[in-house]
Protein backbone atom coordinates (compact mmCIF):
# COMPACT_ATOMS: atom_id res chain seq x y z
CA UNK A 1 0.00 0.00 0.00
CA UNK A 2 0.95 3.63 -0.33
CA UNK A 3 1.48 3.77 3.41
CA UNK A 4 4.92 2.27 2.71
CA UNK A 5 5.79 4.63 -0.13
CA UNK A 6 6.76 8.26 -0.04
CA UNK A 7 8.12 8.26 3.46
CA UNK A 8 11.65 9.34 4.22
CA UNK A 9 13.55 9.90 7.41
CA UNK A 10 15.91 12.41 5.76
CA UNK A 11 15.45 16.15 6.11
CA UNK A 12 13.23 17.57 3.41
CA UNK A 13 15.47 18.95 0.66
CA UNK A 14 14.60 21.91 -1.49
CA UNK A 15 13.00 20.99 -4.80
CA UNK A 16 15.48 20.61 -7.66
CA UNK A 17 12.75 20.54 -10.33
CA UNK A 18 14.02 23.56 -12.26
CA UNK A 19 17.63 22.44 -11.98
CA UNK A 20 16.92 19.49 -14.26
CA UNK A 21 17.55 20.20 -17.96
CA UNK A 22 14.81 17.85 -19.18
CA UNK A 23 12.28 19.48 -16.88
CA UNK A 24 13.22 22.89 -18.26
CA UNK A 25 12.69 21.59 -21.80
CA UNK A 26 9.17 20.47 -20.90
CA UNK A 27 8.40 23.80 -19.22
CA UNK A 28 9.74 25.58 -22.31
CA UNK A 29 7.53 23.45 -24.58
CA UNK A 30 4.52 24.33 -22.43
CA UNK A 31 5.37 28.04 -22.54
CA UNK A 32 5.96 28.07 -26.31
CA UNK A 33 2.74 26.14 -27.00
CA UNK A 34 0.76 28.47 -24.76
CA UNK A 35 2.37 31.45 -26.51
CA UNK A 36 1.26 30.05 -29.86
CA UNK A 37 -2.30 29.66 -28.59
CA UNK A 38 -2.28 33.28 -27.43
CA UNK A 39 -0.94 34.29 -30.85
CA UNK A 40 -3.77 32.44 -32.58
CA UNK A 41 -6.35 34.41 -30.63
CA UNK A 42 -4.56 37.73 -30.87
CA UNK A 43 -4.46 37.35 -34.67
CA UNK A 44 -7.93 35.79 -34.86
CA UNK A 45 -6.79 33.02 -37.23
CA UNK A 46 -8.48 29.65 -37.70
CA UNK A 47 -6.62 28.09 -40.64
CA UNK A 48 -3.19 29.76 -40.62
CA UNK A 49 0.17 28.02 -40.20
CA UNK A 50 0.25 29.27 -36.61
CA UNK A 51 -2.83 27.17 -35.87
CA UNK A 52 -1.19 24.08 -37.33
CA UNK A 53 2.15 24.63 -35.60
CA UNK A 54 0.24 24.99 -32.33
CA UNK A 55 -1.18 21.49 -32.89
CA UNK A 56 2.31 20.21 -33.69
CA UNK A 57 3.65 21.56 -30.40
CA UNK A 58 0.59 20.22 -28.55
CA UNK A 59 1.59 16.74 -29.74
CA UNK A 60 5.32 17.18 -29.21
CA UNK A 61 4.90 18.11 -25.53
CA UNK A 62 3.44 14.81 -24.22
CA UNK A 63 5.45 12.78 -26.75
CA UNK A 64 8.73 14.11 -25.31
CA UNK A 65 7.53 13.99 -21.68
CA UNK A 66 6.60 10.31 -22.04
CA UNK A 67 10.25 9.28 -22.31
CA UNK A 68 11.02 10.82 -18.93
CA UNK A 69 8.03 8.91 -17.60
CA UNK A 70 9.37 5.60 -18.92
CA UNK A 71 12.68 6.30 -17.15
CA UNK A 72 10.79 7.14 -13.94
CA UNK A 73 8.88 3.87 -14.20
CA UNK A 74 12.16 1.98 -14.48
CA UNK A 75 13.48 3.72 -11.36
CA UNK A 76 10.34 2.64 -9.50
CA UNK A 77 10.91 -1.01 -10.31
CA UNK A 78 9.58 -1.20 -13.86
CA UNK A 79 7.10 -3.96 -14.62
CA UNK A 80 8.00 -5.82 -11.42
CA UNK A 81 6.48 -2.97 -9.38
CA UNK A 82 2.83 -1.92 -9.30
CA UNK A 83 3.85 1.74 -9.13
CA UNK A 84 6.33 1.20 -11.95
CA UNK A 85 3.58 -0.28 -14.12
CA UNK A 86 1.26 2.61 -13.27
CA UNK A 87 3.84 5.21 -14.28
CA UNK A 88 4.72 3.25 -17.43
CA UNK A 89 1.04 3.10 -18.44
CA UNK A 90 0.60 6.82 -17.75
CA UNK A 91 3.65 7.52 -19.91
CA UNK A 92 2.41 5.22 -22.67
CA UNK A 93 -0.84 7.18 -22.69
CA UNK A 94 1.11 10.41 -23.14
CA UNK A 95 3.20 8.80 -25.89
CA UNK A 96 0.21 7.62 -27.93
CA UNK A 97 -1.77 10.84 -27.37
CA UNK A 98 1.22 12.88 -28.51
CA UNK A 99 1.81 10.60 -31.51
CA UNK A 100 -1.83 10.95 -32.49
CA UNK A 101 -1.61 14.73 -32.33
CA UNK A 102 1.58 14.67 -34.42
CA UNK A 103 -0.18 12.59 -37.10
CA UNK A 104 -3.08 15.08 -36.93
CA UNK A 105 -0.55 17.87 -37.61
CA UNK A 106 0.94 15.87 -40.51
CA UNK A 107 -2.32 16.30 -42.43
CA UNK A 108 -2.18 20.08 -42.06
CA UNK A 109 1.53 20.78 -42.43
CA UNK A 110 2.70 18.11 -44.89
CA UNK A 111 -0.32 17.02 -46.93
CA UNK A 112 -1.81 20.52 -46.66
CA UNK A 113 -5.35 19.42 -46.05
CA UNK A 114 -7.67 19.71 -43.09
CA UNK A 115 -7.25 16.75 -40.78
CA UNK A 116 -10.36 14.57 -41.05
CA UNK A 117 -12.14 13.34 -37.96
CA UNK A 118 -12.10 10.40 -37.54
CA UNK A 119 -8.66 9.82 -39.10
CA UNK A 120 -5.54 7.68 -38.83
CA UNK A 121 -4.59 9.82 -35.84
CA UNK A 122 -7.43 8.25 -33.85
CA UNK A 123 -5.76 4.84 -34.21
CA UNK A 124 -3.08 6.30 -31.93
CA UNK A 125 -5.37 8.34 -29.68
CA UNK A 126 -7.58 5.36 -28.75
CA UNK A 127 -4.91 3.18 -27.04
CA UNK A 128 -3.60 6.23 -25.19
CA UNK A 129 -6.82 6.47 -23.19
CA UNK A 130 -6.75 2.72 -22.49
CA UNK A 131 -3.28 3.10 -20.98
CA UNK A 132 -4.53 5.92 -18.74
CA UNK A 133 -7.28 3.65 -17.44
CA UNK A 134 -4.68 0.92 -16.82
CA UNK A 135 -2.47 3.39 -14.96
CA UNK A 136 -5.38 4.34 -12.70
CA UNK A 137 -6.22 0.68 -12.03
CA UNK A 138 -2.63 -0.02 -10.99
CA UNK A 139 -2.80 2.96 -8.61
CA UNK A 140 -6.08 1.63 -7.25
CA UNK A 141 -4.37 -1.64 -6.37
CA UNK A 142 -1.33 0.08 -4.92
CA UNK A 143 -3.44 2.33 -2.72
CA UNK A 144 -5.20 -0.65 -1.15
CA UNK A 145 -8.60 0.91 -1.81
CA UNK A 146 -10.38 -2.46 -1.60
CA UNK A 147 -8.99 -3.01 1.90
CA UNK A 148 -10.08 0.45 3.04
CA UNK A 149 -13.59 -0.12 1.64
CA UNK A 150 -13.84 -3.41 3.54
CA UNK A 151 -12.97 -1.62 6.77
CA UNK A 152 -15.20 1.39 6.04
CA UNK A 153 -18.07 0.18 3.82
CA UNK A 154 -19.85 3.52 4.16
CA UNK A 155 -17.32 4.86 1.66
CA UNK A 156 -19.07 2.81 -1.02
CA UNK A 157 -21.66 5.61 -0.98
CA UNK A 158 -18.94 8.02 -2.04
CA UNK A 159 -17.89 5.70 -4.86
CA UNK A 160 -21.51 5.36 -5.99
CA UNK A 161 -22.08 9.12 -5.97
CA UNK A 162 -18.96 9.68 -8.08
CA UNK A 163 -19.99 7.07 -10.64
CA UNK A 164 -23.66 8.08 -10.90
CA UNK A 165 -22.92 11.80 -10.89
CA UNK A 166 -20.22 11.50 -13.52
CA UNK A 167 -22.36 9.30 -15.76
CA UNK A 168 -25.29 11.73 -15.55
CA UNK A 169 -23.02 14.71 -16.30
CA UNK A 170 -21.46 12.91 -19.27
CA UNK A 171 -24.88 12.04 -20.72
CA UNK A 172 -26.12 15.60 -20.33
CA UNK A 173 -23.08 17.15 -22.01
CA UNK A 174 -22.42 14.54 -24.71
CA UNK A 175 -25.93 13.47 -25.70
CA UNK A 176 -28.50 15.97 -24.48
CA UNK A 177 -26.54 19.22 -24.98
CA UNK A 178 -24.31 18.35 -27.93
CA UNK A 179 -26.78 16.21 -29.89
CA UNK A 180 -30.20 17.40 -28.84
CA UNK A 181 -30.81 14.13 -26.97
CA UNK A 182 -30.43 12.14 -30.21
CA UNK A 183 -27.42 9.84 -30.09
CA UNK A 184 -27.35 8.62 -33.69
CA UNK A 185 -29.08 10.09 -36.74
CA UNK A 186 -29.17 8.84 -40.33
CA UNK A 187 -26.56 11.41 -41.37
CA UNK A 188 -24.24 10.87 -38.41
CA UNK A 189 -20.91 9.09 -38.76
CA UNK A 190 -21.10 6.13 -36.33
CA UNK A 191 -17.31 6.13 -35.84
CA UNK A 192 -17.32 9.81 -34.92
CA UNK A 193 -20.22 9.30 -32.51
CA UNK A 194 -18.34 6.43 -30.89
CA UNK A 195 -15.13 8.47 -30.54
CA UNK A 196 -16.99 11.54 -29.26
CA UNK A 197 -18.31 9.39 -26.42
CA UNK A 198 -15.27 7.15 -25.99
CA UNK A 199 -12.69 9.89 -25.43
CA UNK A 200 -14.38 11.78 -22.57
CA UNK A 201 -15.81 8.54 -21.13
CA UNK A 202 -12.32 7.02 -20.94
CA UNK A 203 -11.08 10.27 -19.34
CA UNK A 204 -13.93 10.07 -16.85
CA UNK A 205 -13.19 6.45 -15.92
CA UNK A 206 -9.52 7.25 -15.31
CA UNK A 207 -10.34 10.42 -13.40
CA UNK A 208 -12.97 8.66 -11.27
CA UNK A 209 -10.56 5.86 -10.33
CA UNK A 210 -7.87 8.32 -9.23
CA UNK A 211 -10.46 10.43 -7.40
CA UNK A 212 -11.61 7.32 -5.51
CA UNK A 213 -7.99 6.67 -4.56
CA UNK A 214 -7.55 10.19 -3.19
CA UNK A 215 -10.94 10.25 -1.46
CA UNK A 216 -10.70 6.79 0.11
CA UNK A 217 -6.97 6.34 0.70
CA UNK A 218 -5.67 9.90 0.34
CA UNK A 219 -4.53 10.22 3.94
CA UNK A 220 -2.32 7.14 3.49
CA UNK A 221 -0.44 8.60 0.52
CA UNK A 222 2.90 9.58 1.95
CA UNK A 223 5.51 12.21 1.19
CA UNK A 224 6.37 13.10 -2.36
CA UNK A 225 3.89 10.78 -4.04
CA UNK A 226 1.08 13.15 -3.10
CA UNK A 227 2.06 15.71 -5.71
CA UNK A 228 2.25 13.45 -8.79
CA UNK A 229 -0.90 11.51 -7.84
CA UNK A 230 -2.90 14.71 -7.31
CA UNK A 231 -1.51 16.07 -10.59
CA UNK A 232 -2.69 12.93 -12.37
CA UNK A 233 -6.16 13.37 -10.88
CA UNK A 234 -6.40 17.03 -11.90
CA UNK A 235 -4.86 16.36 -15.31
CA UNK A 236 -7.39 13.65 -16.13
CA UNK A 237 -10.24 15.88 -14.92
CA UNK A 238 -9.10 18.66 -17.27
CA UNK A 239 -8.74 16.19 -20.16
CA UNK A 240 -12.30 15.02 -19.49
CA UNK A 241 -13.59 18.57 -19.89
CA UNK A 242 -11.36 19.18 -22.91
CA UNK A 243 -12.54 16.08 -24.75
CA UNK A 244 -16.18 16.95 -24.08
CA UNK A 245 -15.57 20.40 -25.57
CA UNK A 246 -13.76 18.79 -28.52
CA UNK A 247 -16.67 16.43 -29.21
CA UNK A 248 -19.16 19.28 -28.86
CA UNK A 249 -17.34 21.67 -31.21
CA UNK A 250 -16.73 19.03 -33.89
CA UNK A 251 -20.43 18.13 -33.73
CA UNK A 252 -21.47 21.78 -34.05
CA UNK A 253 -18.84 22.47 -36.74
CA UNK A 254 -17.05 25.17 -34.73
CA UNK A 255 -13.77 23.36 -34.07
CA UNK A 256 -10.46 24.67 -35.37
CA UNK A 257 -6.84 24.06 -34.39
CA UNK A 258 -6.01 26.33 -31.49
CA UNK A 259 -9.61 26.81 -30.36
CA UNK A 260 -10.53 27.47 -26.75
CA UNK A 261 -11.13 23.75 -26.32
CA UNK A 262 -7.52 23.13 -27.34
CA UNK A 263 -6.40 25.38 -24.49
CA UNK A 264 -8.17 23.02 -22.07
CA UNK A 265 -6.42 20.03 -23.66
CA UNK A 266 -3.09 21.88 -23.44
CA UNK A 267 -3.65 22.48 -19.72
CA UNK A 268 -4.57 18.82 -19.15
CA UNK A 269 -1.63 17.44 -21.10
CA UNK A 270 0.71 19.89 -19.36
CA UNK A 271 -0.44 18.76 -15.91
CA UNK A 272 -0.06 15.06 -16.83
CA UNK A 273 3.39 15.75 -18.30
CA UNK A 274 4.50 17.51 -15.12
CA UNK A 275 3.11 14.56 -13.13
CA UNK A 276 5.55 12.13 -14.77
CA UNK A 277 8.37 14.62 -14.15
CA UNK A 278 7.43 14.73 -10.47
CA UNK A 279 7.39 10.92 -10.35
CA UNK A 280 10.91 10.98 -11.79
CA UNK A 281 12.05 13.65 -9.34
CA UNK A 282 10.68 11.73 -6.35
CA UNK A 283 11.96 8.26 -7.27
CA UNK A 284 15.64 8.51 -6.25
CA UNK A 285 14.82 10.14 -2.92
CA UNK A 286 12.24 7.65 -1.62
CA UNK A 287 13.06 4.69 0.54
CA UNK A 288 10.04 2.37 0.54
CA UNK A 289 8.91 0.11 -2.27
CA UNK A 290 5.74 -1.32 -0.72
CA UNK A 291 3.23 -2.85 -3.07
CA UNK A 292 -0.21 -3.03 -1.60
Amino acid sequence: MLTNIGQTTESKPKSSFFKNAFNLIIVLLIAVTLGMWIGVHVNGTTEANLNYYFSLMLGLLPFVASFKGFLAAKKWGGFSSVLGRSIAALSAGLFFWGAGELVWSYYNLVIHQAAPYPSVADILFVPGFIFWIMSSLFLLKLAGVSLVLKKRPILWWLVGILLIGGTALSYYLLVYLARGNVLLTDSANPTKVFLDIYYPLADFISFTLVTIIVAVSGKYIGGKLKMPIFLVMFGLAIMYIGDIVFGYTTTKGTFYNGSRGDLILLLGISVLSIAVLKYAEAAPKLTGQGEG
